[in-house]
């Protein structure tokens, strides 16, 4: 239980996108494996956008930011994560990770990347993009506009 006398360090995020956040220190991930592309980045936020099944992942430092989707919300979606990843991550169990897909939106289809999802471990609060070389998954499977 934290005394009243201890201080809580709060985060602040100020987004050209999404105005001022306010991420909670359980929100706050170090990637382990950067996202494709910003492999420098280390830190960001995930936190829910607005009242919707959507999350926003930010950089704490730099303005970069994805919309994510849980992963629960495509249909018969799985893969398998290799050892160095599952280490990277510290994961010690299947359930201990939380998968996330990021959301692209093109013309007005939306579309999530079935080859790189995001992975999240809570009880480590460790995070990384995860690229599936193994598969068929597309890049851009629609889930509103174009293709459905």
């Amino acid at each position: 239980m934290k005394s009243s006398n201890e201080h809580v360090i709060s985060t602040v995020i100020n987004s050209p996108s999404y105005g001022e956040l306010f991420p909670q220190p359980h929100q706050i991930y170090e990637f382990v494996k950067g996202m494709v592309g910003f492999q420098s980045i280390v830190s960001y936020a995930l936190m829910p956008y607005e009242d919707s099944v959507l999350y926003i992942l930010h950089a704490l430092d730099e303005e970069r930011s994805f919309i994510l989707m849980p992963a629960e919300h495509v249909q018969d979606y799985s893969f398998t994560i290799d050892k160095d990843t599952v280490e990277a991550l510290e994961i010690g169990q299947p359930e201990d990770i939380v998968t996330m897909l990021v959301v692209n939106i093109i013309d007005g289809a939306i579309s999530v990347n079935l080859q790189a999802p995001v992975l999240f471990s809570p009880k480590t609060k460790k995070g990384c993009q995860y690229i599936i070389t193994d598969s068929n998954l597309p890049v851009r499977h629609f889930i509103q506009g174009r293709g459905e």
